[in-house]
């Protein structure tokens, strides 16, 4: 019966902890919830092809993600990481040769001219692959997209 109270406690005092994790002197909101500050960009221009390719520079659990080449309006050649194939592959069906805008962001560990999409806009057709946080959509929730 001891055993079984002091569980009890340790569990409640756990539990507490985890809901009060990260949140500042009279924060409503921990850091975790404030939008992440990362410079985000906004690219247009015209797809020259979509490949699929494992990633070395992203940290995802996927074994090959999906790529989109565009040539920007500046004439510049860019990689833009999209996700796992799985997840991203019914927003690329034909859209090669379509003229795209892109909200991008770039990663510290990522090439010269490479970035990942955050949303992908094209002929009246939108897809918003990472939130306000930049968490993709396709982690449900759990925190797995890690860049």
């Amino acid at each position: 019966m001891v055993a079984r109270t002091k569980s009890l406690i340790a569990i409640a005092l756990l539990t507490c902890c985890m809901v009060y994790a990260q949140k500042g002197f009279e924060k409503e909101i921990g850091f975790d919830d404030d939008p992440i500050p990362i410079e985000l960009i906004e690219l247009n221009g015209v797809v020259s092809s979509v490949y699929e390719a494992s990633c070395d520079f992203t940290y995802g659990k996927s074994e090959t993600e999906l790529h989109l080449l565009v040539l920007t309006d500046e004439e510049q050649e860019v990689h833009v990481h999209l996700g796992p194939v799985w997840a991203t592959s019914i927003w690329t069906d034909g859209i090669e040769g379509h003229v795209v805008s892109l909200i991008v962001f770039p990663i510290e560990h990522l090439p010269h001219n490479h970035y990942v999409a955050k949303e992908l806009h094209w002929d009246g057709h939108n897809a918003e692959f990472r939130d306000e946080y930049l968490k993709p959509f396709w982690v449900n929730g759990y925190n797995q997209g890690i860049w």
